[in-house]
């Protein structure tokens, strides 16, 4: 009996690790989202859609451009897309304007393996100007 309680607490316990792990994590500043992940920061909603493409240059490669990566994400109810190669998206929230950067993309992509844009994760950052 001992055990089957042990066990049962140990399941409910992976459990809720699992989904806690799988929400996406914001801050007042930035958010660190997963592909088709929702959260909110400051007074808007954020969605990562997905990945439109992924050019930066593989690990264990030398390339001549450090390429670029580009996501299609919501804000509120605009689809916007934000890429490493510009210097962030001005959007007006109400009142207030904010620049959202695209700080890092992970995981970066390997010599010799096809991206599975399903498995990416990104992390923003809002200042307001």
């Amino acid at each position: 009996m001992y055990r089957f309680f042990a066990l049962l607490f140990f399941s409910i316990s992976l459990i809720i690790s699992f989904e806690a792990s799988a929400q996406a994590t914001s801050g007042k500043n930035s958010a660190t989202l997963t592909v088709k992940q929702k959260t909110k920061v400051n007074n808007f909603k954020i969605q990562f859609i997905k990945v439109l493409e992924d050019s930066r240059c593989p690990t264990g490669s030398q390339c001549l451009v450090a390429g670029t990566v580009s996501l299609l994400i919501r804000i509120n109810k605009q689809i916007e897309t934000l890429t490493t190669r510009f210097d962030g998206l001005v959007v007006q929230i109400g009142s207030k304007t904010y620049r959202i950067d695209l700080k890092e993309v992970l995981p970066y992509p390997k010599s010799g393996e096809a991206a599975d844009f399903s498995k990416y994760q990104a992390t923003l950052t809002f200042t307001e100007i």
